[in-house]
């Protein structure tokens, strides 16, 4: 399995609101080689369970969505990287747990992760997996 691409959370609700950017940029990833983490299906799940009066079918395009991308598994060699990831960021301040995960994730397939989180490019200290769409 060749994954070159992964994408996150923020890059999936900005596909899903139609933003011509991440939909043209997501367009252009070859299919077969672009997933989608655990992380990302557990915050969508997030999401869902606690956004007040989300539509029924606003949750089954969330899902749609997500599932329309294969997901990687968590492996011993992900959670080794995870916790050298967060073990480093101890001396940097770097707080957030699943940008770590998926940064791992990233690192372990030499993935690039494509996201529309600019407050993601802290983590650039740790890889140079990251591309940031600007939406």
């Amino acid at each position: 399995m060749a994954i070159k691409y992964i994408i996150d959370t923020c890059t999936i609700s900005h596909l899903l609101e139609g933003r011509e950017t991440v939909v043209r940029r997501i367009n252009e990833l070859p299919r077969s080689q672009t997933y989608i983490t655990p992380i990302t299906i557990s915050e969508a799940y997030y999401g869902i369970l606690t956004i007040p009066k989300i539509k029924s079918n606003e949750v089954d395009e969330i899902m749609l969505a997500i599932h329309s991308f294969p997901v990687l598994p968590i492996t011993e060699t992900v959670a080794f990287r995870h916790a050298k990831l967060k073990a480093a960021s101890k001396e940097t301040g770097c707080k957030k747990d699943n940008d770590m995960w998926i940064i791992a994730f990233c690192d372990d397939e030499e993935a690039t992760l494509i996201t529309t989180d600019s407050r993601m490019g802290h983590l650039s200290k740790f890889t140079n997996c990251l591309e940031i769409i600007q939406i």
